[in-house]
């Protein structure tokens, strides 16, 4: 994480806040939050890394409690338009990371006490690849995924998370064991890069 708080690329292009908002020793998650963000990390838009037993992601967070009615705007806006220029923008990342997933993800979760665990009750996750199909990998263009996503946040209701970006898997992804995993990283971060201008402006 101090690695990636000093690259130019995320300072320039992403304006992040160098210093990681929250920070974990030894794998688990960590998140950069956006300059001029206001309250916690959990009240605003930010970025996920996230490594596990199986993979490493690389996402941009919309947290349930984003401020400034975030959410609200987001139900009049077409996310198949928005999320078809996040693919066509990772393009070039995935073309040097063979394995990469583009990906949307929603997550609901709820908890019982006020410092008790989290209760995952539904999980959501769209491979952006099925708005147009994707020969190469063999994904099917099927676009009622995204129109899923967009019924659900259209009708919100509940804890709902939602997270742009990228899954490296280990066992399809080499390049994300190699030196170069930090740049790959970047790339999908950068390549979320209109969906996070759309959250700091909105």
């Amino acid at each position: 994480m101090a690695l990636l708080g000093r690259r130019p690329d995320l300072e320039h292009r992403l304006r992040i806040n160098p210093d990681p908002a929250r920070k974990l020793p030894k794998g688990g998650w960590s998140v950069f939050g956006f300059r001029g963000s206001v309250g916690a990390f959990n009240e605003s838009p930010h970025l996920l890394l996230y490594v596990g037993d199986r993979d490493v992601c690389a996402r941009v967070v919309l947290p349930n409690k984003a401020r400034g009615g975030l959410w609200t705007k987001l139900r009049s806006r077409s996310l198949a338009g928005m999320m078809s220029q996040v693919s066509r923008d990772m393009a070039p990342a995935m073309a040097n990371c063979p394995g990469m997933v583009p990906g949307l993800v929603l997550k609901q979760r709820h908890w019982r006490t006020r410092r008790g665990p989290s209760f995952q009750d539904a999980y959501l996750e769209v491979d952006l690849r099925t708005l147009r199909g994707d020969s190469e990998s063999g994904v099917k263009k099927q676009r009622e995924w995204i129109e899923t996503a967009q019924h659900v946040v259209a009708n919100r209701a509940s804890n709902l998370e939602l997270q742009v970006g990228a899954t490296f898997p280990y066992d399809h992804c080499p390049a994300i064991q190699t030196c170069d995993a930090l740049d790959h990283v970047v790339s999908a971060w950068i390549g979320s890069r209109s969906f996070v201008k759309w959250l700091l402006t909105a």
